[in-house]
Protein backbone atom coordinates (compact mmCIF):
# COMPACT_ATOMS: atom_id res chain seq x y z
CA UNK A 1 0.00 0.00 0.00
CA UNK A 2 2.68 2.21 0.80
CA UNK A 3 4.52 1.96 -2.47
CA UNK A 4 1.11 2.65 -4.21
CA UNK A 5 0.76 6.16 -2.20
CA UNK A 6 4.97 6.52 -2.78
CA UNK A 7 3.86 5.90 -6.86
CA UNK A 8 0.69 8.45 -6.67
CA UNK A 9 2.76 10.94 -5.04
CA UNK A 10 4.94 11.07 -7.99
CA UNK A 11 3.06 10.95 -10.70
CA UNK A 12 0.96 13.86 -9.11
CA UNK A 13 4.27 15.85 -8.57
CA UNK A 14 5.42 14.94 -12.14
CA UNK A 15 2.30 16.21 -13.65
CA UNK A 16 1.93 19.30 -11.69
CA UNK A 17 5.61 20.16 -12.70
CA UNK A 18 5.17 20.01 -16.68
CA UNK A 19 6.21 23.41 -17.63
CA UNK A 20 4.92 25.07 -20.32
CA UNK A 21 6.33 25.73 -23.44
CA UNK A 22 8.90 28.19 -23.01
CA UNK A 23 8.10 31.93 -24.31
CA UNK A 24 10.28 33.74 -27.08
CA UNK A 25 11.97 36.72 -26.28
CA UNK A 26 10.10 39.00 -27.71
CA UNK A 27 7.30 38.40 -25.18
CA UNK A 28 9.15 40.30 -22.91
CA UNK A 29 11.18 42.50 -24.70
CA UNK A 30 11.06 44.30 -28.10
CA UNK A 31 13.75 45.45 -30.25
CA UNK A 32 12.87 48.77 -29.35
CA UNK A 33 15.22 50.26 -31.76
CA UNK A 34 14.06 53.53 -34.08
CA UNK A 35 14.69 51.82 -37.49
CA UNK A 36 12.00 49.31 -36.27
CA UNK A 37 8.22 49.59 -35.53
CA UNK A 38 6.48 47.05 -33.18
CA UNK A 39 3.42 45.56 -32.82
CA UNK A 40 2.75 42.48 -30.05
CA UNK A 41 -0.81 41.12 -30.05
CA UNK A 42 -2.70 39.00 -27.98
CA UNK A 43 -5.10 36.75 -27.46
CA UNK A 44 -6.97 34.19 -24.98
CA UNK A 45 -10.28 32.23 -24.04
CA UNK A 46 -11.40 31.44 -27.78
CA UNK A 47 -11.93 27.58 -28.51
CA UNK A 48 -10.73 27.80 -31.67
CA UNK A 49 -7.12 27.79 -32.42
CA UNK A 50 -7.36 29.53 -35.69
CA UNK A 51 -9.46 32.44 -34.43
CA UNK A 52 -7.43 33.11 -31.79
CA UNK A 53 -4.88 33.24 -34.33
CA UNK A 54 -6.46 35.64 -36.27
CA UNK A 55 -6.84 37.90 -33.39
CA UNK A 56 -3.74 37.95 -32.12
CA UNK A 57 -2.60 38.75 -35.25
CA UNK A 58 -4.67 41.60 -35.90
CA UNK A 59 -4.53 43.24 -32.80
CA UNK A 60 -0.85 43.36 -33.47
CA UNK A 61 -1.02 44.76 -36.16
CA UNK A 62 -3.37 47.21 -35.18
CA UNK A 63 -0.63 47.86 -32.79
CA UNK A 64 2.36 48.83 -35.13
CA UNK A 65 0.02 50.58 -37.31
CA UNK A 66 -1.00 53.11 -34.78
CA UNK A 67 2.75 53.46 -33.84
CA UNK A 68 3.35 54.16 -37.27
CA UNK A 69 0.52 56.42 -37.74
CA UNK A 70 2.48 59.32 -36.20
CA UNK A 71 5.41 58.81 -38.85
CA UNK A 72 3.13 58.50 -41.48
CA UNK A 73 0.65 61.60 -40.67
CA UNK A 74 4.33 64.05 -40.12
CA UNK A 75 5.95 62.54 -43.52
CA UNK A 76 2.88 63.48 -44.91
CA UNK A 77 1.48 66.46 -43.37
CA UNK A 78 5.27 68.11 -43.94
CA UNK A 79 5.53 66.70 -48.03
CA UNK A 80 2.44 67.87 -48.79
CA UNK A 81 0.82 70.84 -46.60
CA UNK A 82 3.52 72.42 -44.51
CA UNK A 83 6.62 72.49 -46.51
CA UNK A 84 5.23 73.24 -50.00
CA UNK A 85 2.21 75.20 -49.14
CA UNK A 86 0.22 73.16 -52.03
CA UNK A 87 -3.45 73.78 -50.36
CA UNK A 88 -4.06 70.21 -50.67
CA UNK A 89 -7.06 69.80 -48.70
CA UNK A 90 -6.88 67.99 -45.58
CA UNK A 91 -9.18 65.62 -46.02
CA UNK A 92 -7.34 63.64 -49.14
CA UNK A 93 -4.29 63.63 -46.19
CA UNK A 94 -6.66 61.05 -44.04
CA UNK A 95 -7.82 59.16 -47.08
CA UNK A 96 -3.95 58.61 -47.80
CA UNK A 97 -3.58 57.94 -44.42
CA UNK A 98 -5.78 54.94 -44.45
CA UNK A 99 -4.35 53.97 -47.75
CA UNK A 100 -1.03 53.55 -46.14
CA UNK A 101 -1.69 51.85 -43.30
CA UNK A 102 -4.01 49.51 -45.52
CA UNK A 103 -0.79 49.07 -47.40
CA UNK A 104 1.35 48.46 -44.55
CA UNK A 105 -1.11 45.44 -42.95
CA UNK A 106 -0.48 43.64 -46.09
CA UNK A 107 3.20 44.22 -46.14
CA UNK A 108 3.39 42.66 -42.92
CA UNK A 109 1.44 40.01 -43.76
CA UNK A 110 2.61 39.40 -47.62
CA UNK A 111 6.40 39.63 -46.10
CA UNK A 112 5.94 37.45 -43.14
CA UNK A 113 7.55 40.23 -40.86
CA UNK A 114 5.85 38.38 -38.00
CA UNK A 115 6.47 35.41 -35.04
CA UNK A 116 3.99 33.67 -33.70
CA UNK A 117 3.19 31.93 -29.84
CA UNK A 118 0.99 29.34 -28.94
CA UNK A 119 0.22 28.17 -25.51
CA UNK A 120 -1.91 25.21 -25.67
CA UNK A 121 -2.02 25.09 -21.79
CA UNK A 122 -3.07 28.48 -20.84
CA UNK A 123 -5.05 28.86 -24.39
CA UNK A 124 -2.60 31.96 -25.11
CA UNK A 125 -1.54 33.09 -28.54
CA UNK A 126 0.57 35.72 -29.08
CA UNK A 127 1.87 37.45 -32.57
CA UNK A 128 5.11 39.67 -32.55
CA UNK A 129 4.68 42.31 -35.66
CA UNK A 130 7.76 44.43 -36.94
CA UNK A 131 8.53 46.58 -40.03
CA UNK A 132 11.34 48.43 -40.86
CA UNK A 133 11.02 52.29 -40.42
CA UNK A 134 12.25 52.62 -43.99
CA UNK A 135 9.58 50.43 -45.53
CA UNK A 136 6.88 52.55 -44.07
CA UNK A 137 8.53 56.29 -45.79
CA UNK A 138 8.63 53.83 -48.78
CA UNK A 139 5.51 53.15 -48.45
CA UNK A 140 4.49 56.52 -47.69
CA UNK A 141 5.98 57.71 -50.56
CA UNK A 142 4.10 54.91 -52.93
CA UNK A 143 1.06 56.38 -51.77
CA UNK A 144 1.68 59.84 -51.70
CA UNK A 145 2.75 59.57 -55.57
CA UNK A 146 -0.16 57.40 -56.59
CA UNK A 147 -2.61 60.54 -54.62
CA UNK A 148 -0.52 63.31 -56.19
CA UNK A 149 -0.89 61.15 -59.74
CA UNK A 150 -4.89 61.18 -59.35
CA UNK A 151 -4.59 65.07 -58.48
CA UNK A 152 -1.63 66.05 -60.75
CA UNK A 153 -2.11 69.54 -62.31
CA UNK A 154 0.17 71.55 -64.02
CA UNK A 155 1.55 73.57 -61.52
CA UNK A 156 5.49 73.52 -61.33
CA UNK A 157 4.88 73.06 -57.08
CA UNK A 158 3.32 69.94 -57.85
CA UNK A 159 6.26 68.75 -59.97
CA UNK A 160 9.18 69.42 -57.65
CA UNK A 161 6.99 67.73 -54.92
CA UNK A 162 6.88 64.65 -57.02
CA UNK A 163 10.42 64.66 -58.24
CA UNK A 164 11.08 65.00 -54.49
CA UNK A 165 9.35 61.99 -53.74
CA UNK A 166 10.88 60.06 -56.36
CA UNK A 167 14.34 60.71 -54.93
CA UNK A 168 12.59 60.06 -51.27
CA UNK A 169 11.46 56.44 -52.87
CA UNK A 170 14.66 55.41 -54.71
CA UNK A 171 16.48 56.06 -51.31
CA UNK A 172 14.08 54.50 -49.13
CA UNK A 173 13.98 51.26 -51.25
CA UNK A 174 17.91 50.98 -50.68
CA UNK A 175 18.32 51.91 -47.11
CA UNK A 176 14.69 49.29 -46.92
CA UNK A 177 17.30 46.49 -47.90
CA UNK A 178 19.97 47.69 -45.44
CA UNK A 179 17.92 47.84 -42.44
CA UNK A 180 16.16 44.19 -43.65
CA UNK A 181 19.46 43.08 -42.60
CA UNK A 182 20.68 44.66 -39.73
CA UNK A 183 17.35 43.88 -38.10
CA UNK A 184 17.50 40.28 -39.02
CA UNK A 185 21.07 39.95 -37.89
CA UNK A 186 20.74 41.57 -34.69
CA UNK A 187 17.52 39.20 -34.17
CA UNK A 188 17.98 36.58 -30.99
CA UNK A 189 17.82 32.81 -32.56
CA UNK A 190 14.87 31.07 -31.22
CA UNK A 191 15.19 28.01 -30.25
CA UNK A 192 13.15 25.84 -31.54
Amino acid sequence: MRKVFVVLVGVIILFSCTSAPKKPWWIEKRLNKPEVLEGLGYAYGLKDKKALRDAAINDAIQKLILSSSIEVSGYIETRLFSERDLGVPKSSGGELLDNVNKTIYNTVLDRKYFEEFYDKKNGEYWVYVWIPQSTVSKISAEQTLKTLDKAATASKKMQSVREDLEKDLMNYQQKEKQDLENIKSSMPLSAE
